[in-house]
C-alpha cells in the first residue's frame, strides 16, 4: 500500500504576524511553501534567501491548503514600530505614524506588498520602504479572502494545533520575535491608527 501523499501547503506571511516563526517550520517540509503578493497582487513563493521566486500556479494554488495569521492591527503597528527601533530608528512614534499617514495618502501604491533588499550593514531594516512593506495594512489586496483558514496571534496555538491537523505534522512553533509591548498610545495617535487602519480593524473581526 502506497504512503499517503501530505498535504500541500502555502502560508501567506504578513509582517508582524508570528511569521518568522512559522516560516521556520514551513522550511523544514517540503510540501509547505511561504508565499507573498507582489505589486500585481499576484502569489509567488517566497524566501529570505531568495525574495521572490515562481509564480504560484492556479492549479497548486488550488490544491494547496492556504492560511495566514494576522494580528489586531494596534498592537500589530506597535510592534512594528518597537521592532524598528531595537534595530536603531531613532524616529518617535509620532514621526513613525506620520509616515504611514503619508502612505496611506498615496494608497500605498509606491512599493510592491513585499519586498526583499540587500544592503550592508542591514541598513535596509531602518529606511522608510523596508519600514513601510512591515506596516501596510494586510486588508490592501484582498489576500485573506483567497486563504482557506485565517488564523489570529491571540489564538495563536489553538490555531496552530488545527493548522497541523489539516497539514499532518507535528511541529511545535519556535518562540522567534516574542513581543513584550512596552509603547502606549496616546488618545491621539490611537485614533491616527484607527483611521489609517480602519479597514484591517473591520476585517480583523470577520475571522475567529
Amino acid at each position: 500500500m502506497k504512503a499517503k501523499k501530505p498535504k500541500t501547503g502555502m502560508f501567506l506571511h504578513i509582517t508582524k504576524c508570528m511569521g518568522k516563526s512559522i516560516r521556520e517550520v514551513v522550511d523544514k517540509h517540503d510540501n509547505l511553501d511561504t508565499i507573498a503578493t507582489d505589486i500585481n497582487r499576484e502569489f509567488h513563493i517566497h524566501t529570505d534567501k531568495d525574495g521572490f521566486g515562481k509564480k504560484v500556479t492556479p492549479t497548486a494554488f488550488k490544491k494547496a491548503f492556504k492560511f495566514t495569521f494576522i494580528r489586531e492591527p494596534f498592537d500589530r503597528f506597535i510592534s512594528a514600530y518597537e521592532g524598528f527601533v531595537y534595530r536603531g530608528y531613532e524616529g518617535s512614534l509620532d514621526k513613525f505614524i506620520a509616515m504611514a499617514e503619508k502612505a496611506q495618502a498615496g494608497g500605498w501604491g509606491m512599493l510592491p506588498v513585499h519586498t526583499t533588499k540587500t544592503i550592508k550593514n542591514g541598513d535596509w531594516w531602518i529606511t522608510e520602504e523596508a519600514m513601510i512593506t512591515h506596516i501596510i495594512p494586510y486588508s490592501l489586496d484582498g489576500s485573506l479572502k483567497q486563504m482557506d483558514f485565517v488564523g489570529k496571534y491571540k489564538f495563536g496555538k489553538e490555531n496552530w494545533k488545527y493548522i497541523c491537523k489539516k497539514l499532518g505534522i507535528k511541529d511545535a512553533l519556535p518562540h522567534n520575535n516574542a513581543s513584550n509591548l512596552n509603547t502606549a498610545y496616546t488618545n491621539k495617535q490611537r485614533e491616527q491608527i484607527e483611521k489609517i487602519y480602519q479597514k484591517d480593524i473591520d476585517e480583523y473581526d470577520l475571522y475567529g
